[in-house]
């Protein structure tokens, strides 16, 4: 008779078999992923990404799953294999992305995967290439769409809370996930969120809170339209509870307190790397092995030129200069500005030619605006 510890071997490989190759049969997989930090997550995420199979639903086919990997600022990327890799920036981004290695080297654009612009959830469907990892980075100034709107209404959202569309750019993944509902075919994606606190943090309120119970609809669907969705965090209690019911498969690597019915909850905190703990049916132990890692990539976003508008009164006189970062009410000030001397400062055509900080910017426009006209009337 085979000992326990040969059982939950033998069921931990069968489960984690079921993640690395997906048919329509079993449909796909919600699956959640904790351990402190050396625990391995990156190794496994990376296994999974380079690893995972799927039976195509049309020809029965096996192939290479379709991975779309959500792009962080330090990541893990350019360890992917190259040929299979390609990096997805929105086209408004694209020109102001820098990279370079943990180790402050700069990357330039033959050190990395092919780079593909998208402007839209469909110009991004319609450019990802089937069977490799696409890795994407969100749009860095998202606010939320007029679609996104009329669903967090319909789940309650306070009209208040909706007025100022900006969000934290993480919620796109929401309205992309959602979006995907409705736009995808029968293909199988898998969709790897590292980090999935910043997402789905616990103890929001408000429109996030909102966001959660969006997104845990789409948990519940998205297996099958053949979507898996494999998340990562440090530990269970990160994660906001809207969405934990949804999830179907568990798994925990050292230093991670198991929150499933189960597994001990302490068992995995003191395991070695390289094992791990995972559950959905049954449970069991499974092993993976360690890979050489490339380098980390931080990615920076370079502020982007401020816009200014000027608002003047029909003799020219200018009442209201705004910027993306403040705005000067000439009324409020009782001064009336130069607009040579204000467009001088921000550069040609109304944009700064250089990147600049707000600071700097409203340093500049202060000295160029000293020698100010006063209004007629006006008495010190």
């Amino acid at each position: 008779m085979p000992s326990g510890k040969a059982v939950s071997t033998r069921e931990g490989e069968r489960l984690f078999s079921e993640i690395i190759y997906q048919t329509t049969d079993l449909g796909a997989l919600t699956v959640a992923i904790y351990g402190s930090l050396g625990s391995g997550k990156s190794t496994l995420l990376r296994t999974l990404a380079e690893s995972m199979r799927c039976r195509d639903p049309e020809s029965g086919d096996v192939q290479p799953m379709t991975i779309i990997w959500r792009c962080r600022d330090i990541d893990i990327w350019n360890s992917f294999k190259k040929d299979i890799t390609y990096l997805f920036i929105h086209v408004d981004d694209y020109p102001y992305v820098r990279f370079r290695t943990d180790r402050l080297q700069r990357l330039t654009e033959k050190d990395l995967p092919k780079i593909i612009t998208y402007s839209t959830n469909q110009d991004l469907l319609s450019k990802l290439v089937k069977g490799s990892i696409n890795c994407v980075f969100e749009p860095q100034d998202y606010e939320l769409t007029e679609y996104m709107v009329h669903r967090l209404t319909v789940k309650g959202a306070n009209k208040k809370h909706l007025e100022d569309p900006v969000v934290d750019k993480s919620a796109w993944w929401i309205e992309l996930c959602d979006w995907l509902l409705v736009n995808k075919g029968l293909d199988f994606i898998a969709i790897i969120l590292d980090e999935f606190d910043e997402m789905m943090p616990s103890g929001v309120g408000g429109v996030p809170w909102h966001l959660a119970y969006i997104y845990r609809d789409y948990l519940r669907v998205s297996r099958k339209m053949n979507i898996s969705t494999i998340m990562c965090s440090h530990q269970i209690r990160d994660v906001n509870p809207a969405i934990l019911t949804k999830i179907l498969v568990n798994i925990y690597l050292k230093g991670a307190i198991a929150g499933g019915t189960l597994i001990n909850p302490t068992a995995p905190v003191t395991m070695p790397r390289g094992l791990g703990y995972i559950e959905r049916d049954s449970w069991g132990r499974f092993e993976f092995s360690k890979l050489k890692m490339a380098d980390k990539v931080i990615t920076i976003f370079k502020q982007k030129p401020q816009k200014v508008v000027v608002d003047e009164d029909d003799d020219d006189t200018v009442k209201e200069i705004k910027t993306d970062y403040f705005t000067i009410n000439a009324a409020q000030t009782d001064v009336t500005f130069d607009l040579n001397k204000i467009l001088e400062a921000f550069g040609e055509d109304s944009i700064s030619s250089d990147i600049r900080p707000m600071d700097a910017v409203r340093d500049e426009l202060a000295t160029e605006t000293k020698n100010i006209k006063r209004p007629k009337g006006f008495k010190k």
